[in-house]
């Protein structure tokens, strides 16, 4: 597949719990899309491109957002838990004059699961893209029974991710 130019939206930036979560917008009409990026990824890695690529031939709106901790947003990646992307998830779509489709890779698959089963009315619709459903088992199987410390979370490739034991709790 060959990459798509790069489409730039409307930058903007949400305080979200004094965090501040930067993303970018494009106009267009329909439902729109708001994707959700994975796990130490951004808005403006390549399916962020895509979608927004997507959403400008086919005249859609969208919506791409960095997780608190990731890209441009505010924020430390070691102590963000699974609750706290939820909520710039809740805050982005706040934001939105319309019910977005929640597009998820990853990690954001997870988070958009989780938000559309607490805001069903709130979203358009949901498409999960290889979505870290194990995220949470993974995250709590770390967690050293005796100190209650939690190790590195391993991705695919043997890289380890540190983890607060807040995040790991939170899972």
């Amino acid at each position: 597949m060959s990459e798509p130019a790069q489409v730039n939206g409307v930058r903007f930036e949400l305080d979200v719990a004094g965090v501040t979560v930067v993303g970018d917008q494009l106009h267009g009409t329909g439902p729109g899309y708001l994707y959700l990026h994975g796990h130490t990824s951004s808005r403006l890695r390549p399916r962020g491109v895509h979608v927004f690529a997507h959403a400008a031939a086919t005249g859609q709106r969208a919506v791409r957002i960095d997780f608190r901790g990731h890209g441009e947003s505010g924020g430390d990646p070691v102590n963000t838990t699974l609750s706290d992307l939820i909520v710039d998830v809740e805050r982005a779509v706040e934001s939105l004059a319309f019910r977005p489709i929640l597009i998820g890779s990853s990690l954001g698959g997870l988070v958009a699961a989780w938000f559309a089963s607490r805001h069903p009315d709130s979203i358009h619709g949901l498409a999960l893209l290889a979505p870290a459903l194990g995220f949470t088992r993974s995250a709590a199987a770390t967690m050293d029974p005796v100190t209650g410390e939690p190790a590195a979370l391993r991705q695919a490739g043997g890289a380890s991710i540190a983890v607060s034991p807040a995040v790991a709790r939170d899972a």
